[in-house]
């Protein structure tokens, strides 16, 4: 993930309406559906910090997302939002991870030798929601889940590890 030496940044953002226009397959979109607007917006960097050493970082956002299907108007303002960043450090790689959207929500950092998860699905709004915009190929998606953990190194061969996941039947 690390370019040694190098600097980067790379960003843009793609008009999903006319990439649903221009190649239809890749979006697998509801057969009566019109995407009438919506931008995915990227972004991935690398920066040296005085000694050298690389931090990356990523980001994917899909939103403003706006349709027309069986007569009726569909809107979704902040779809989904991915931020993931990594860094060198002394102590070896850390890295982090944020997930936001109306059905789910994650958030995990650490390195090898310590760190954390939590995060929250729930998977009836996520078919609700996607089954608007997409065909889905399952019928039935139901419930949440929830998990929290940590976990940290207590030695050079013992990491310790304790976390609650909780869910609905599924």
């Amino acid at each position: 993930p690390f370019l040694a030496g190098a600097t980067l940044q790379a960003e843009g953002t793609v008009d999903l309406a006319r990439l649903a226009t221009a190649a239809e397959s890749l979006l697998p979109l509801r057969n009566d559906m019109q995407l009438t607007s919506g931008i995915a917006q990227f972004h991935l960097g690398q920066r040296l910090d005085q000694s050298g050493r690389a931090s990356n970082s990523a980001r994917l956002q899909l939103r403003n997302l706006a349709a027309v299907s069986g007569g009726q108007r569909l809107s979704w303002e902040d779809a989904l939002m991915i931020e993931l960043s990594g860094s060198q450090t002394e102590q070896g790689p850390k890295l982090e991870a944020d997930v936001q959207a109306d059905f789910a929500e994650v958030q995990a950092g650490g390195s090898v030798s310590s760190g954390q998860i939590d995060g929250k699905v729930d998977f009836s709004a996520l078919r609700q929601r996607l089954s608007e915009w997409v065909e889905l190929p399952i019928e039935n998606m139901s419930g949440n889940a929830q998990l929290v953990a940590e976990w940290s190194m207590e030695s050079d061969s013992v990491v310790a590890a304790h976390g609650s996941l909780k869910s609905t039947p599924l």
